[in-house]
Parts: structure tokens; C-alpha cells; sequence
């Protein structure tokens, strides 16, 4: 057999999927207290550095001079932490080169600048217990995070063969459907139904429990449309494979127009939040941050039924570079998050959705005076994650490239790098149990 045709089935498939888990790297900072730019002294900056490159030798790795995927966790402690959006730039810049003080002869740390970042997730953990501060980073080749999903796409579509015959047996015990059912199946879609037999109800429920209990239980619904709705906004792995198809597929004219019309329709409101492009030029910055708040505000008035915002959300950001120059994709971010946060208002806990004064158990509405108390330095609105993912260029894209915005549940924390690297895996686990 070919090497070219071996690498179409499932047991070539496996063994690159093995060698490619091993070029991932994880670096697990507890302890040390996230910091923005601005804030953060020299003696933390080669603390972190120091940590990085201790890794990197025991690991014997070099830093990666091609474009790369990079997941960011964020937990603060400390009171009036930095925001979510102003924490990369600076982790960034010291992932790349070495700060004065640092003994290493290294000229780079982990990659290049952060110019080669393609995919970019940040996660921010605010909790009222306040652990033990941390930051978490995930570094992969991008070239493997795409290889990742030309394989999901194989698998979608049962384009991958078997050499063996107990693997081709296996392949027909499991389907796209059931691969992704875990994943998809987070919410009831019984919500709203839900929500409108209590409102159809509420005479009962106010002469029986009192009006403190109908309006618990009616916050208590209104949360799980909320995050029903935002689910249905959210983008799915499956459209994410059709997005990026262009980057491993072999596209003929007639498939990229078809390429061109499914993309649209994926990436068009209602769906997203139309940001336009980030093609701007000198002077521009500010009349586009006024742009967006205004959109984000036209965006609530649209949507009311979303607000006040009950639930913690999650954004996506999906970006087409313009045709010439283009924008760190961390730089991106800071332009949209604020009025994300200022316009929007997620909560940042779930504790900061209830109001304790009008519990009826006083012990219950002690509890949760006191966990509210612990977040009153924590920032009262912000988003949980984002995710900036650069989309490709198709032939009879504008020149400005665009920028859109997609709202998700902020509740799971999971990325779509993640919960594509956990349907593989869940593939992979199929053939080598």
C-alpha cells in the first residue's frame, strides 16, 4: 500500500493523530497572579519567564517559528483584577522574547511574535472562594489544530477506509450523530415551554408560595432560555469544519461558490453580530469602537428577551484579515470585549444574578450574601471566554475581509479547540479500546 493511500485510512489517521498529540505543550503556572501589561512588575515578568523556559528545557523543545493555536487560562485573586481582554497582549509578548534579567540565550521563548497567532481562546475563572491564583497556556502548531479538522471532516463523511478488518467493523458502529451527541445535547429545548407554563400559572403560584417564590422560579427559567437561545447562536464543531474547509480541502470554482454561499448564510445575522471589517486606517480606531457599541446596543434592543442577562456568556469572534495588513488577533479582541461587557452586561457569576435580600430561608439568603460579598472587588459584567478564529480568504472576497461576533453559553467553559480535540479523541478511542 501506498504511504499516500495508507494516510486515508483509519489506522494511518490514528498514528498521525498520536505523533501530532505530542506536539502540543502545556504550561501550568499556579501561583502566579495574572497580570495586565501595565500592572505587572519585573520581577513577575521573569518569574513567568523563567517558569516557560524550565519547561521548554526539561521538554527539549524549541519554539515554534510557524503560525500556532493558543488556549489561555486566566484565574485572578487579587481585588480589581485585570479585565479578560487586557490580560493576552501581555502573556504574549512574554512568550515570545526574553525580558531583561532572565538567564536563557534563547532569542525566542515559545514562538516568534504574536503576529503568527491564527486561533486565539482566553478563559477567565472568577470565583468568590478565591483559589490559588493561576495561568494556564496551551501551545499547538496551527497547521495541527487544522489537521485536526480535515480528519473530523473524514470522519463526517466516511471518506476514511480500514486495513484492517476488525477496525472495519467498528467504523459502522459509530456515526457522526453519536460522536457529537455529547457535545451538542447540553441544554433542553424544553425551556421556553417550561418558562411559558409557570407564566401561564403565576395566580396559582403567588396564592400558594408568595410572589418571592414565583419570581425564584421564574428567574430560574428565564436562565434556561437564555442559555437555550444562546446555544442555538453559538457556533457548532460541524459548522466550524465547513468554515475552515477551504484550508484543506482542493476547491474547485464550482465548490468554492458553493463554498461562498453556505459560509454566508453561516456567518450572517441573526446568527452573529455583523462588526463589519477591521481594515482601518489612521484615525479610524475611534469611529469604529463607536460603531461597535452602537451595534452592540442596537443588538440588545433587538434581543430583549436576552436581557438583563441571567447566565454567564462566551464569544466568538470570527475574523477575515483584509486583503493587505492586517491585526493581531489579541488587538482584535480589545477593540470588541468592552462593549461586550459594558453594552451587554453578562454576569460574571451566577451569584451575581440573585438577589439574596428577597430569600425566604435565612440561612440560604446569608450564604449567598456572604459569596456576593467576596466578588464585590471582582468585576460585577464580563464575559467568561472568548475565541478569535481567522477565517480564510475566498476567491471573490472583499478586500476588507469582515468580522463577526457570535454569542455563546458561557457556562461549560469549553472552547471549540477543545471540544474538537474531545470528539476526536472520543474517534480514537473508538478503534483502540
Amino acid at each position: 500500500m501506498k504511504r499516500s493511500d495508507y494516510l486515508n485510512t483509519i489506522e494511518g489517521q490514528l498514528s498521525i493523530r498520536r505523533k501530532r498529540r505530542l506536539n502540543i505543550l502545556y504550561f501550568m503556572l499556579d501561583g502566579q497572579e495574572p497580570r495586565s501589561k501595565n500592572a505587572i512588575s519585573d520581577a513577575e515578568k521573569i518569574a513567568f519567564q523563567s517558569a516557560i523556559i524550565e519547561d521548554m528545557k526539561h521538554l527539549k523543545r524549541r519554539h515554534f517559528r510557524a503560525p500556532i493555536a493558543l488556549e489561555c487560562d486566566f484565574t485572578p485573586t487579587e481585588d480589581d483584577p485585570p479585565a479578560i481582554h487586557t490580560l493576552p497582549k501581555n502573556y504574549l509578548d512574554l512568550l515570545a522574547k526574553p525580558v531583561p534579567g532572565v538567564n536563557t540565550n534563547r532569542k525566542r521563548l515559545v514562538f516568534d511574535d504574536d503576529g503568527k497567532v491564527r486561533y486565539l481562546a482566553v478563559k477567565y475563572h472568577i470565583h468568590p472562594e478565591r483559589p490559588e491564583p493561576g495561568i494556564r497556556l496551551k501551545v499547538a502548531p496551527y497547521r495541527d489544530f487544522i489537521a485536526d479538522m480535515e480528519l473530523l471532516d473524514k470522519v463526517q463523511n466516511d471518506n476514511l477506509e480500514t486495513v484492517s478488518d476488525s477496525l472495519y467493523h467498528r467504523r459502522s458502529l459509530i456515526s457522526w450523530e453519536d460522536l457529537t451527541k455529547d457535545d451538542e445535547d447540553l441544554y433542553n429545548d424544553d425551556a421556553i415551554e417550561r418558562l411559558r407554563e409557570h407564566e401561564s400559572k403565576k395566580l396559582f403560584w403567588v396564592s400558594k408560595y408568595g410572589n418571592n417564590v414565583y419570581e425564584a422560579w421564574h428567574e430560574l427559567y428565564m436562565m434556561e432560555v437564555q442559555n437555550h437561545l444562546l446555544k442555538t447562536l453559538a457556533l457548532s464543531p460541524s459548522s466550524l469544519i465547513h468554515l475552515l474547509s477551504p484550508l484543506f480541502l482542493d476547491l474547485s470554482q464550482k465548490i468554492e461558490d458553493i463554498l461562498e454561499i453556505s459560509r454566508s448564510n453561516l456567518i450572517s445575522p441573526p446568527l452573529t453580530i455583523d462588526l463589519k471589517h477591521s481594515d482601518l486606517k489612521q484615525g479610524e480606531s475611534s469611529q469604529y469602537k463607536a460603531f461597535v457599541k452602537e451595534t452592540m446596543v442596537a443588538f440588545r434592543k433587538k434581543h430583549s428577551i436576552l436581557f438583563p442577562l441571567r447566565t454567564k456568556v462566551g464569544i466568538t469572534i470570527l475574523f477575515q484579515p483584509p486583503a493587505a495588513g492586517s491585526i493581531d488577533l489579541d488587538n482584535l479582541a480589545r477593540r470588541i470585549v468592552p462593549f461586550v461587557n459594558d453594552e451587554l452586561k453578562p454576569p460574571s457569576s451566577l451569584l451575581l444574578t440573585v438577589d439574596a435580600e428577597r430569600g425566604g430561608d435565612p440561612k440560604l439568603r446569608k450564604w449567598y450574601i456572604e459569596k456576593q460579598n467576596a466578588l464585590k472587588r471582582m468585576p460585577k459584567h464580563s464575559i467568561t471566554h472568548y475565541q478569535v478564529i481567522q477565517m480564510p480568504r475566498l476567491a471573490n472576497d472583499s478586500d476588507q475581509g469582515f468580522v463577526r461576533l457570535l454569542l455563546e453559553p458561557g457556562e461549560r467553559m469549553k472552547t471549540l479547540w477543545t471540544r474538537m480535540e474531545d470528539l476526536v479523541d472520543r474517534w480514537q478511542e473508538h478503534f483502540e479500546r
